[in-house]
Order: structure tokens, then C-alpha cells, then sequence
């Protein structure tokens, strides 16, 4: 192996027996003298061996959806923030949203505009959102809108009224991730979660983190992911609402994916949890009816939902119902 390079560092000038480099003033031209050092394959420049680097072909990857017309690529997950390639189809809207840390993004392809100021961002472009930004913005043009985005802390979707309805944050992210692959027989790659070891299975989410489990599972149910959805429930899991009862996981994912025929949206004004109990208060959106508000009680454990309470008043879904 051939290792080239230019002496412009002070490692450079140390050595200046090897290289040359002449300065005269700012704006100088370098014009060192490009050294040729024999390298061995096993080495790098330090004398010692390289630690590998674990590229992920994000190319190979699927598109997990996240909602209507949006889905990700997770590149890493830390505990404070996440790295992801964003995908929006034409049309598709991000909400208003407000950002607890800064945001770093890179367009990759097609374009976006940002709502209510008309600005637009195409493919290269580079936007520095800094923490409390907030702002909404539309996938522009005929072409899917695909960004890289490197998150810090968390992104809060506000309502008309500037109410914080929903909280998405390295944990939820990976959360929906680790249900996904559950849900498709995928391997967790050990990169993105930040591990040495591969993890499996939506099992893996923190126990002491109900609430992301929690906003995975409205996330499947907006994306009509029924395999991430299922793979978020206990063997065990039980459902009681105005409209039935279900025992167990299969049953259960079931009668949700009846819900998926009708269901255009699932809209989560508000979450709170209190140890291994979520309240989350959502507005169910379907084709038979006006919007219907639910609120839903779930109960989990080891990362899995073993129970569901399910409040509303189901007669505009049932009376919209065929017969």
C-alpha cells in the first residue's frame, strides 16, 4: 500500500525531513512536497493497526415507516439524540414540532419547503436548527424528499394552541426500530444500536422506559405496520374497549388490523406516564366517522404491552359502519 499526503500539519513540520512546506503570508499557496511512504496493510500512519469502522450499507436497508407518507433509516441511537436518514413522500407534511436540542440537516435529494416562511431547501443544502426552534415543513417537487439528520435531545409536536400532543426521542426511535425488526424477522444491527453485540427483538427496549414503548406502538398503528405492532405486545396481552375484548397477542393484532381498513390517522394529543402504566389521550381518524377521542391505558412490562383500557364513545364508528 502507498500512503500520500501533504505535510500541513504540525505532525508535518515536525518532520521535515520528509516534507516541505512553504508559507509566505495568508492566502500562501501550499507547495509542499507530496511524500510517498511505504505503508503496511495491516498499519495505519500511527504505526499501529486500524480499528475497524462497521460501515452500514444503508443503501441494503428497508424504509421503516414512522407515519402517513414518512419513514427512516436509523443510523445510531445514543442517549442523548439519534442519527437517522429521513424519507418524505411528495406532499407529506412533518407538523409543527419544536426541538429541545440542535438539529443538524442534510439534504440528500428532493426538495423541502418550509412552512410559513417560504423558504426552500434542495438537495445539499445544510440547515442548522439550534434547541427551541420550531417549525413545520412539506417534502416539495415530484421527487420523495430524503435527509440526514443528527437529533439531540427531543422533538415535541405541538397543537394549534402550542400543546405538546407528542414526544419522539432517541428511546421511542428505538423502540420503533427494535419493533420493526421483531415484527420482520430482521437482525438489529449492532451499529445502529451503539452496542458490540447484536440485540433482538422489540423485547430489548428499556423496561424502564414504558412511554417509548408506547409511542412504538402508535407508530406502527398510523404506519399499518402490523408486524412491528405485534411484535410490541406480550404473549399474554389482553384489550378491553367500547367495541370488544381481545386475549392474547395474535387476537389482539388482529382486531387492530381490522381498525387498518378505516383508519386514515392516529393523532396523539397527550402521553403521561406513571411507572409501568401510559395514559395516552389520541384522536382516532377513519373514513365512517368524525374524529373520535380515545383514551387508552396500557400497562408494560419488559419492554412489552400486557394490557390495554380503552375509553370513547363508539357511536359515530358504529353507525358509519357498513351493514
Amino acid at each position: 500500500m502507498i500512503f500520500r499526503w501533504n505535510w500541513t500539519s504540525s505532525l508535518g513540520r515536525s518532520l521535515g525531513s520528509l516534507g516541505r512546506m512553504t508559507t509566505n503570508g495568508p492566502g500562501a499557496k501550499n507547495t509542499s512536497t507530496p511524500v510517498t511512504v511505504p505503508m503496511d496493510p495491516g498499519q495505519s500512519v500511527a504505526g499501529r493497526a486500524s480499528d475497524p469502522a462497521f460501515p452500514l450499507d444503508t443503501w441494503r436497508m428497508d424504509w421503516i415507516p414512522t407515519g402517513p407518507g414518512k419513514s427512516f433509516r436509523p443510523l445510531r441511537f445514543e442517549p442523548g439524540g439519534w442519527s437517522e436518514l429521513m424519507r418524505l413522500e411528495p406532499g407529506s407534511v412533518v407538523a409543527l414540532h419544536r426541538h429541545t436540542g440542535e438539529v443538524h440537516v442534510y439534504g440528500l435529494s428532493g426538495g423541502r419547503r418550509i412552512l410559513g416562511t417560504g423558504e426552500t431547501a434542495g438537495p445539499g443544502s445544510y440547515v442548522y436548527e439550534p434547541a427551541g426552534t420550531v417549525d413545520a415543513w412539506q417534502a416539495a417537487g415530484n421527487q420523495p424528499c430524503v435527509l440526514h439528520l443528527k437529533v439531540t435531545g427531543a422533538v415535541e409536536y405541538l397543537d394549534a394552541s402550542g400543546r405538546v400532543t407528542e414526544t419522539v426521542d432517541s428511546a421511542s426511535q428505538r423502540a420503533t426500530y427494535l419493533g420493526w425488526c421483531a415484527g420482520h424477522g430482521a437482525e438489529p444491527a449492532p451499529q445502529i444500536l451503539g452496542t458490540t453485540q447484536p440485540e433482538r427483538g422489540a423485547s430489548d427496549v428499556p423496561p424502564e422506559d414504558p412511554r417509548a414503548v408506547a409511542a412504538a406502538y402508535f407508530r406502527a398503528w398510523r404506519a399499518h405496520d402490523p408486524g412491528a405492532l405485534r411484535a410490541l405486545l406480550a404473549e399474554h396481552a389482553t384489550f378491553a374497549g367500547p367495541l370488544g375484548t381481545a386475549a392474547g397477542a395474535d387476537e389482539m393484532a388482529t382486531a387492530i388490523q381490522r381498525l387498518f381498513a378505516v383508519t386514515t390517522d392516529v393523532v396523539v394529543r397527550q402521553m403521561a406516564a406513571d411507572g409501568h402504566d401510559v395514559i395516552t389521550w389520541f384522536d382516532l381518524h377513519t373514513t365512517v366517522a368524525p374524529p373520535v377521542p380515545v383514551a387508552n391505558w396500557s400497562h408494560i412490562r419488559d419492554g412489552k404491552i400486557v394490557r390495554i383500557r380503552a375509553a370513547f364513545d363508539p357511536r359515530a364508528i358504529v353507525a358509519g359502519q357498513p351493514h
